[in-house]
C-alpha cells in the first residue's frame, strides 16, 4: 500500500518560525551561537547534551502532560476540558488544539535529539570515547522514549488482534535533522506500528550498550539517561509487545543490579526524587518549572488549579483504612455542609511546581516481572509463587494485605489491579487498558462504553499537519 507523506521538518519550521519569510528562514538570529561554536569544545558539547533534556521539558508534552493524557483516558482520573477532547473519546477531533500541540511538542523533542546527533557525530574526537558513547546513548534514549509514547497515542496497540502491528499505522519516523525543511528528504511516510517499535528497540539496545550505570551526581543519575533507564524502558516495550520472556529478562537485569529498591513508604519517591526507587525522571527546579498552568502539581493538586480529581473507582481498589497509598498520597476536599457536603479526592503525588516527572521506577519493575512470570505459565495452573512474592513486595510496602491468588489467571488480574493502584497518575493507566484489550466502561463524564478496537481508542492525526502538504497525511480511521 502506498503511504501518504508529511514534511515533519516543515511542521517544526512553521511552528518555530511563524514570523519568518522563506528567504530569511535559515539566517541565524543576531544573538544565536553558530553550530560550529556550540560544538567546538568539550564544555560546549556537554551543554548541548544537557539541552536535549531542556527540550524534554516542553509544556505541551514532557512537562508531565504526556502522563496526564494517558491518565485522563483511563479509569482513575476524572477528565477535564482543560485538556481539550482528550479523555472524552468520541468528542476527539483532528482540530483539537491540545492534540495538535502534543504532536508538535513530541516531534520538537525528537528533532532536538536528532539535531544533537547530526552536529555531534563529526566532532566526536573532541571528547573521550566514553563521553562520545554516553552522548549518543542519551540522544537515542530520548528519541526512543518519545516515539514509544507517540506510537501508543496515535497508533493501535502492538498486540492488536484485529489488524496487527504490521498493518496498523503508527507515526512518521524522523531519524535525521534536515538542513532544509522544505526539501524532498523531509517527506516521511507514516511507519507501521511494528516499524516504530523496532526503531525504539534498536535505539534502546544501542543506548543500553553506550550509557553509563550512573553519574557522579545523584541528580544526574536519575534525570539523565543511564543503562538502567534504557533497560527499564526496554522492559516496558517488551511488556507492551507481549514478549514475556524478554520483559522478564530485562526486569531481572534491573533487580540483580543491586542499584534499585523500594522506599520504606510510597510517598518518599515523590518527595525525594533521587532515591534508589527512581530510575529515570524529567527534572525540574524552583527556578525551572512548568508553572501553575502546566506542572503536574498545578493539575493534580487542589491547592493550585485542581483540574484532575480521583474517581471513586480508583478508591475502591484499596483498603483505605490501612493502605498508605491512600493514607499518605490522597487528600480530600469538601464542598457544602451537612447533608449537602460533597467530598472530592485528589492525589498528593504532586504538590509543588518543581516536582519531577516520574517516568521509570522500581515498583514497576517488580510488577512487570510478576506479570511476565504469570503469563508464561498455564493460566489454570497454580499461581507462580515467585510472581506472588513480587506482587506482595509492592503491596506490603504500603501496608496492604498480602494476596494469595489460586491460579496464574487470578494472579494476572491481581497484578493488573495492583498496577492501577501503584502506578496511578503516572501515565500508564490507559496504556494498560489498551495492551490488555479491555473495554472502557461508561464512567465519570463518559456516557457510553468505549469498546476495545473503537476508532476512538487512538488519537486523530492533527488536521493542521494534514493540511500542510498537498499530498496530505493519512488520517486514522473514524476521523
Amino acid at each position: 500500500m502506498q503511504l501518504k507523506k508529511i514534511s515533519i521538518g516543515l511542521v517544526i519550521a512553521i511552528v518555530a518560525f511563524t514570523s519568518c519569510t522563506k528567504d530569511d528562514l535559515f539566517e541565524d538570529p543576531l544573538d544565536a551561537v553558530s553550530t560550529a561554536t556550540a560544538f567546538s569544545t568539550p564544555e560546549r558539547i556537554e551543554k548541548a547534551a544537557v539541552g536535549m533534556y531542556s527540550a524534554s521539558q516542553n509544556l505541551d508534552w514532557g512537562s508531565g502532560r504526556n502522563l496526564i493524557y494517558s491518565d485522563v483516558q483511563g479509569l482513575d482520573v476524572n477528565p477535564n476540558p482543560f485538556f481539550g477532547s482528550i479523555g472524552y473519546f468520541e468528542q476527539m477531533r483532528p482540530t483539537d488544539g491540545v492534540i495538535t500541540n502534543a504532536w508538535t511538542g513530541a516531534y520538537n523533542t525528537i528533532y532536538t535529539a536528532n539535531l544533537f546527533l547530526k552536529n555531534f557525530e563529526p566532532v566526536q574526537s573532541l571528547v573521550t570515547p566514553e563521553k562520545a558513547e554516553q552522548y549518543i546513548g542519551e540522544a537515542e534514549f530520548l528519541r526512543a522514549y518519545n516515539y514509544f509514547l507517540m506510537v501508543n497515542f496515535w497508533g493501535q496497540t502492538y498486540t492488536d488482534p484485529i489488524k496487527g502491528p504490521e498493518t496498523n499505522l503508527g507515526v512518521p519516523l524522523v531519524l535525521t535533522a534536515a538542513d532544509n525543511p522544505f526539501s524532498s528528504e523531509t517527506l516521511i511516510p507514516r511507519a507501521t506500528v511494528k516499524a516504530v517499535y523496532e526503531q525504539v528497540e534498536k535505539d534502546l539496545l544501542d543506548a543500553e550498550a553506550k550509557l553509563p550505570e550512573s553519574y557522579s551526581d545523584a541528580n544526574a543519575t536519575v534525570s539523565r539517561a543511564t543503562k538502567g533507564a534504557a533497560r527499564a524502558l526496554l522492559m516496558r516495550v517488551y511488556l507492551y509487545e507481549g514478549n514475556w520472556a524478554k520483559a522478564e529478562e530485562y526486569a531481572n537485569l534491573l533487580i540483580n543490579s543491586g542499584m534499585y529498591g523500594l522506599n520504606a513508604t510510597p510517598e518518599v519517591t515523590f518527595r525525594n526524587y533521587t532515591t534508589n526507587e527512581s530510575i529515570y525522571s524529567t527534572a525540574f527546579s524552583g527556578s525551572n518549572n512548568p508553572d501553575r498552568n502546566n506542572s503536574l502539581a498545578a493539575h493534580y493538586s487542589p491547592a493550585v488549579r485542581g483540574d484532575l480529581s480521583i474517581t471513586p473507582a480508583y478508591l475502591s481498589l484499596m483498603d483505605t483504612a490501612v493502605d498508605l497509598r491512600f493514607q499518605n498520597l490522597v487528600t480530600k476536599t469538601v464542598q457544602g455542609t451537612g447533608a449537602a457536603a460533597t467530598p472530592t479526592f485528589w492525589t498528593l503525588k504532586y504538590t509543588n511546581f518543581a516536582d519531577w516527572v516520574p517516568v521509570l521506577r522500581y515498583a514497576e519493575v517488580l510488577l512487570v516481572k510478576a506479570e511476565a512470570l504469570a503469563r508464561q505459565g498455564d493460566p489454570t495452573a497454580p499461581a507462580n509463587p515467585e510472581a506472588v512474592d513480587l506482587l506482595n513486595q509492592v503491596r506490603t510496602r504500603s501496608n496492604a494485605a498480602s494476596v494469595s491468588p489460586a491460579t496464574n489467571q487470578e494472579l494476572i488480574g491481581a497484578i493488573l489491579r495492583e498496577r492501577r493502584i501503584e502506578l496511578a497518575f503516572e501515565g500508564q493507566s490507559y496504556f494498560d487498558l489498551q495492551r490488555t484489550h479491555q473495554d472502557i466502561p461508561a464512567h465519570s463524564s463518559i456516557d457510553n462504553p468505549i469498546p476495545y478496537g473503537s476508532t476512538y481508542r487512538v488519537w486523530p492525526i492533527p488536521q493542521r499537519d494534514i493540511n500542510i502538504m498537498t499530498t496530505g497525511l493519512e488520517q486514522n480511521p473514524g476521523y
